[in-house]
């Protein structure tokens, strides 16, 4: 018998254009993969908790629990906050979807179903990993990142 139990940790800020996009994304996963879905909002000024609530009920084979912080604890207080929440519900796992719509769980789900991610510690995605797709992210940004990565280069004589 499987004892797995996933939990997918959505910490948003100021998401409310993306957020039920997000959601949506998991829709799609297979019943039983994932067994809750916690959108943590971290002080957000927009609607993203009604955004988020909304789009939460058109979810019905996951959990999905829609929490607030208590004040901005940036995105590792966030993560600390999931973690906690992880343990004291008996998860196993915590895969991170961020709320602003740049990753996509469809990217997940392999490794999930082949239980390829029980074998490590810890699986990471990187939005510039070669043969990564950059969706929901501004060309803007793309550039930024880029030139800050050959600063960085340029800064520590390392590639960055």
């Amino acid at each position: 018998m499987n004892r797995e139990k996933i939990l997918v940790l959505v910490p948003c800020y100021n998401c409310e254009p993306q957020i039920g996009r997000v959601l949506k994304q998991l829709a799609g996963v297979r019943a039983g993969l994932v067994h809750e879905v916690l959108v943590l909002d971290n002080g957000s000024k927009d609607d993203t908790v009604d955004a988020a609530c909304r789009a939460a009920k058109q979810i019905s084979h996951i959990a999905v629990t829609v929490g607030r912080n208590k004040a901005n604890y940036n995105l590792g207080g966030s993560h600390k906050t999931a973690f906690a929440y992880a343990r004291a519900n008996g998860f196993t796992h915590v895969a991170v979807l961020h709320g602003d719509d740049q990753g996509n769980i469809a990217d997940l789900i392999p490794i999930l179903e082949t239980g390829r991610h029980r074998s490590q510690d810890a699986c990471l995605g990187a939005r510039f990993m070669a043969g990564s797709k950059l969706r929901g992210y501004s060309w803007f940004r793309i550039f930024g990142n880029h030139v800050f990565n050959v600063l960085f280069t340029i800064g520590t004589l390392r590639s960055v």
